[in-house]
């Protein structure tokens, strides 16, 4: 089965959502994911086929209660905003140029390591770590 929003659709929440697969969203601005414990990311198992951009318009992406979350999409160069939260699978965040808020709460401590790389960050809040790889930061 296959979520197919209009294609103009501007903002998506998918909360314990059965079904992993929606249909091609290019004008999509906020995304919301939450408690969807089968989902490992938001590209290609998404949408069923591999798309050069993922989310062309997308600047704010919401990700909760995702324990097998693993890979964020490569093609986020609009993120402006991007709160990640209870995804212990997750390891590391992919380079986004445009990113200026990034929340991470109760993730797997290394994913710090890779906040290091976003240079374009004017608010960073981490929250709720068992330990913190305190060297990260020069």
């Amino acid at each position: 089965m296959c979520l197919k929003p209009h294609r103009n659709l501007k903002e998506l929440s998918l909360k314990h959502y059965g079904g992993a697969k929606i249909s091609m969203l290019p004008s999509l601005e906020e995304l919301t994911i939450e408690g969807m414990n089968s989902v490992c990311n938001v590209g290609s198992e998404f949408y069923g086929i591999d798309c050069a951009e993922d989310f062309p318009c997308l600047q704010f992406l919401y990700i909760e209660d995702c324990p097998k979350f693993s890979t964020m999409p490569t093609s986020l160069g609009s993120l402006k905003s991007l709160e990640i939260r209870n995804c212990m699978g997750l390891l590391e965040i992919s380079f986004l140029p445009q990113i200026q808020v990034l929340v991470l709460e109760e993730c797997d401590p290394l994913i710090v390591v890779s906040v290091a790389n976003l240079t374009s960050l004017v608010k960073l809040c981490i929250c709720r770590f068992d330990y913190f790889p305190v060297r990260v930061f020069p």
